[in-house]
């Protein structure tokens, strides 16, 4: 997932001309961060909070980071905040999950029972990138579908 996430900044900076520098000025993100995320190199596992800064510095949806994309939409709702993607997402993962048990999907190595039940109970306030992929590949569900509202 990193790597479409990568690929998809670089093809924003290179579209609209916009220089990591000034992504990272946009974004109140260090330009070391921008690098590391459009670099195939590095290992950085960012927090959904992190690309919500992106999406908003740039004017994009959220969800369009987590897909392969040639162009990109302007943000339809720009009153949308972090946290509302955050419920959103919370309120999807119930409601994909209402069939499984927290203990079954506690059974992919790094998804603990109880990281799952603090996260379902709102008492995580942000979620790594790497912890959504291993959530939506347990549950057989895209992140964009993750992330999608109403």
């Amino acid at each position: 997932m990193k790597n479409i996430v990568g690929e998809n900044i670089n093809r924003i900076l290179y579209s609209r001309n916009i220089s990591q520098e000034q992504l990272a000025n946009l974004s109140g993100l260090s330009r070391q961060t921008i690098n590391s995320l459009v670099s195939n190199t590095k290992q950085i596992d960012p927090k959904l909070s992190t690309i919500f800064k992106l999406s908003t510095a740039l004017d994009i949806e959220l969800i369009q980071f987590f897909e392969r994309r040639e162009n990109f939409d302007h943000r339809k709702n720009k009153n949308v905040t972090f946290e509302d993607y955050y419920n959103t997402l919370i309120q999807n993962v119930k409601s994909y999950t209402h069939l499984f048990t927290q203990k079954s999907l506690s059974s992919n190595p790094g998804l603990s029972e109880s990281y799952i039940s603090h996260l379902l109970n709102f008492k995580i306030n942000d979620i790594h990138i790497s912890t959504l992929e291993k959530l939506s590949k347990q549950i057989d569900i895209e992140i964009t579908e993750l992330l999608k509202r109403g």
